[in-house]
């Protein structure tokens, strides 16, 4: 990477960014999620949806359900990520292609 302050270049390593994520998917007795689309924060980062237990074998169902949760939670870090890093480097733009 390389910041740049008018004729002056200075360069900077760049170290790498490590991208993680954990999934559970654990019985409960909670009550399903009110709305189907709704998606309950539960801590920063931390997203839930409680599907109905009689779709236990529907991978449609299953896969649905987990694209829903993981889809605040990857923005969320993303905007994390962003913010963090605008703050390291005032003068860089991010991209939001």
């Amino acid at each position: 990477m390389v910041l740049q302050d008018s004729n002056l270049r200075i360069k900077t390593k760049t170290r790498n960014l490590e991208v993680s994520i954990r999934i559970e998917m654990n019985e409960t007795d909670s009550p399903l999620s009110g709305n189907a689309d709704e998606v309950e924060a539960i801590s920063p980062g931390q997203f839930r949806l409680v599907l109905d237990g009689a779709k236990s074998l529907d991978i449609d169902a299953i896969e649905n359900g987990l694209l829903r949760t993981s889809y605040p939670a990857i923005r969320n870090a993303l905007a994390t990520h962003l913010a963090s890093e605008v703050k390291k480097m005032p003068n860089q733009k991010a991209s939001y292609s």
